[in-house]
């Protein structure tokens, strides 16, 4: 298994196995609404550029997140119920 980088930040790893069709993604460091949107904009990106049948996303390296679980469950809850 070989793994491309496609996005190497502090911030932020995405890395590809192309024979296997999957994203690896690290999360890293601290979170606030902007750094949010624009990782999660770099794995749109990524996804767009190299469709997957799996993505690992590691979330052990977040140091804080912005959006308090309880309420980021909440609007989960509220979207699906609007599907």
């Amino acid at each position: 298994m070989q793994v491309e980088t496609i996005v190497d930040s502090p911030e932020l790893f995405i890395g590809r196995d192309a024979q296997n069709q999957w994203l690896y993604v690290d999360w890293r460091g601290a979170y606030d609404p902007k750094s949010t949107r624009t990782a999660c904009g770099l794995l749109l990106k990524s996804l767009r550029a190299w469709p997957c049948h799996k993505i690992f996303s590691d979330n052990t390296g977040v140091a804080h997140i912005w959006l308090p679980r309880t309420q980021w469950s909440r609007r989960q809850r509220a979207m699906s119920s609007c599907q």
